[in-house]
């Protein structure tokens, strides 16, 4: 009756008052801050790096601006598709293509990419350590980093899969685009493709390399590449923007810094 229920409630009878403390207390006092520990051991601060080759940040959040009614706006376009056979691929590379380094072995996870900096130009980076089966030894992909479906700097952030006949592909994070990562050729759309570049693993530095050509040829190529893109469905950017300062730019002038990299 009552009287039971008030034991039960009030002088906790059956102990479930204690056993909650126990549990508030535990939690307490195992409690870790997951950002705080990001925050002061240096030693994860190399998961949050934009490139893994260089501490240099730059600004590719694929956003531009323009100017509405005398206001800083974002661009409500997307650039076109880069369509057509890729510019470069790791079987025909030129004689004078030099080995760079992309960062150390440790760097890398198991099975993903992360994306390095070569001049103006960014560049994905793959280990693959066996998708089906993570006990095969690795294996070494990189692509340009420049999904060819709306331009997204991306790729290197894409999903490792792997179909029926033991073919290894990537799928683009934003639009879902899947490539072969060992040719670069598209899987979803053959019209849209990745230029390829050779890899090496030095287990004696500890480096990981890519055969790329100089970095002013490639960010050449690829300009030139989407310049063509646009010229096939006449697509014209604004003439006229702000950068991330709100400084009033043209926009012709902010495309070229990034193929100079002044």
């Amino acid at each position: 009756g009552i009287d039971y229920l008030k034991k039960v409630v009030i002088e906790d009878k059956l102990g479930i008052c204690a056993e909650l403390e126990a549990l508030l207390e535990h939690a307490h006092s195992t409690y870790k801050c997951e950002w705080k520990e990001i925050a002061y051991d240096a030693s994860h601060h190399k998961k949050f790096q934009q490139y893994v080759n260089t501490q240099e940040n730059r600004n590719t959040e694929q956003i531009e601006y323009i100017d509405v009614r005398r206001q800083r706006h974002p661009n409500v376009y997307s650039p076109p598709d880069v369509t057509g056979p890729a510019i470069f691929r790791k079987e025909k590379a030129d004689a004078g293509w030099e080995w760079f380094s992309a960062g150390k072995i440790e760097d890398y996870p198991k099975c993903g990419g992360l994306a390095m900096l070569h001049g103006t130009e960014e560049i994905a980076v793959f280990s693959v350590a066996g998708v089906a089966d993570t006990s095969l030894p690795r294996r070494w992909f990189a692509t340009q980093n420049i999904c060819p479906n709306k331009q997204a700097r991306t790729i290197s952030r894409g999903l490792v899969g792997e179909t029926l006949d033991g073919k290894v592909t990537l799928a683009d994070p934003i639009y879902k685009t899947t490539y072969n990562l060992e040719t670069g050729e598209g899987i979803s759309n053959s019209a849209l493709n990745l230029s390829t570049f050779e890899v090496k693993a030095d287990d004696t530095t500890g480096r990981v390399l890519v055969r790329l050509p100089a970095a002013t040829t490639l960010a050449a190529a690829m300009e030139e590449q989407v310049r063509g893109a646009e010229k096939a469905i006449n697509f014209k950017r604004p003439t006229k923007g702000r950068d991330i300062a709100n400084n009033v730019i043209d926009m012709e002038d902010l495309m070229l810094q990034r193929v100079i990299g002044s």
